[in-house]
């Protein structure tokens, strides 16, 4: 696996901060390209483990609808992930404004092409036939040099389908084949 990218230098976290907002309003815009935007709304960094509550806070303020992501053994336990569902301009707006008010303050510029091209061949070699190998099969993937180019969006990326799958088969095929984050994460220590 390739060395993570490194630290950014503190004069260029707001940079990094200003491009991640600029990247979220040109993704707003290709739904509602008259949308005005908003001034930077930026209040203050938050801490990742403090990202749900702080988000729900806002989404619910804003009045939108959300989407919980809960773990599959324990579908009634807390969420670990929420997905604000706007439904116009002035909604995509608000989520916008919650994601820039109080965002996570990025240590580094993001994942080098090199690590990109890691987690793709990872994902090519060893995701897609790990859940075909338990009987989900994947369309083939994206070419790996447009996955890398285009991304934070996916092009491609293996996933269990649409056919329901009881919570435990699902828990174990994520932790099996997709829990990439756990991965590298193991593969980072072991390498020292």
């Amino acid at each position: 696996m390739p060395e993570p990218a490194p630290p950014l230098p503190d004069a260029e976290i707001e940079l990094a901060r200003l491009a991640d907002a600029d990247a979220a309003w040109d993704r707003l815009l290709s739904t509602y390209p008259d949308a005005e935007r908003p001034a930077d709304p930026f209040e203050t960094y938050i801490a990742e483990s403090d990202l749900l509550e702080v988000r729900r806070a806002c989404y619910d303020t804003a009045g939108l609808q959300i989407e919980e992501g809960h773990a599959a053994t324990d579908p009634d336990g807390p969420a670990f992930a929420i997905n604000p569902l706007p439904a116009s301009e002035s909604e995509a707006i608000a989520v916008w404004v919650c994601e820039t008010v109080h965002p996570i303050k990025r240590s580094a510029a993001g994942p080098t092409d090199a690590e990109l091209g890691w987690i793709y061949d990872y994902l090519v070699a060893y995701s897609a036939p790990c859940l075909a190998a338990n009987g989900i099969d994947n369309p083939p993937p994206a070419p790996r040099e447009e996955w890398v180019s285009k991304w934070p969006d996916y092009v491609w990326f293996p996933n269990m389908g649409t056919a329901p799958i009881e919570p435990e088969r699902e828990q174990a095929l994520f932790e099996l084949c997709l829990d990439i984050d756990t991965k590298m994460a193991e593969h980072r220590a072991e390498q020292g």
